[in-house]
């Protein structure tokens, strides 16, 4: 199961970022589009750094990621995503 993983919603989609597994490191980098009417999923994107743990602002179409857990440990580093990035 996945855990950790930050969640946005943005123009109508529910976004799941990064997120973990059980095992310690095992953050992942995979993006999913979430449609909250059908339940579909598809694959987004994928982040540059598996990621968990982060906070996430939606400001216009950017999604803004801070922080977090990488496999290495902490991190302070910032992402901005966009809803064109992450479209199919």
């Amino acid at each position: 199961p996945l855990t950790h993983a930050i969640a946005v919603s943005l123009g109508g989609t529910l976004y799941v970022i990064g997120g973990r597994g059980a095992a310690e490191g095992s953050q992942t980098a995979a993006i999913v589009a979430v449609d909250p009417v059908t339940g579909s999923t598809r694959a987004a994107g994928r982040l540059p750094v598996a990621l968990s743990d982060a906070a996430a602002a939606v400001v216009g179409d950017h999604v803004l990621l801070l922080g977090g857990l990488t496999p290495k440990g902490t991190t302070a580093q910032e992402l901005e995503l966009t809803a064109r990035a992450a479209s199919p």
